[in-house]
């Protein structure tokens, strides 16, 4: 039992990794030829990145993997091990990554600033709110294609 526990949760933290880095890259590409076919310049990409600020961004992604890899491993156990209808839970749990990494990102954004004593008046909005407005709607459709795929996944291992 502890062996095919151990297994569960290597294939799900493996799964769940990889359809997080592979989503994250095609919404990075998706992106980058949206604003060159818009603006006909990759160089607003480049002032997005400074305006968000790049050490965030590396931030939120590696957070996303982690997360992902970790709440990947418990939804594999759930799942292979207990045979539980997996969609709503990938879904949910992709859900949980991303707020988890907007925590994390938004919390070393604000790091940063009291660190400087830049910190604005109205931070909370800046920091906490603005974030999981903006970032949690544009990820909705991100979500749903890494949860299915994971969910796919994880179904093909089931068989």
């Amino acid at each position: 039992m502890a062996n095919t526990n151990l297994k569960a949760q290597q294939v799900g933290g493996k799964y769940a990794t990889q359809a997080t880095l592979v989503t994250e890259l095609v919404v990075l590409c998706l992106l980058a030829t949206f604003l060159l076919s818009s603006t006909g310049s990759i160089t607003f990409l480049d002032e997005i990145f400074r305006w968000i600020s790049l050490p965030v961004c590396i931030v939120f992604v590696l957070s996303t993997l982690l997360f992902s890899y970790l709440l990947g491993q418990k939804l594999a156990v759930s799942i292979l091990m207990r045979g539980r209808k997996c969609y709503w839970k990938c879904y949910t749990s992709a859900i949980g990554v991303v707020l988890l990494s907007i925590g994390v990102a938004s919390s070393f954004a604000l790091i940063n600033q009291v660190i400087g004593h830049n910190l604005p008046e109205n931070w909370i909005i800046l920091y906490v709110a603005k974030p999981i407005i903006w970032v949690l709607p544009l990820s909705i459709v991100p979500i749903l294609v890494a949860g299915t795929w994971y969910g796919n996944e994880l179904i093909k291992q089931m068989k």
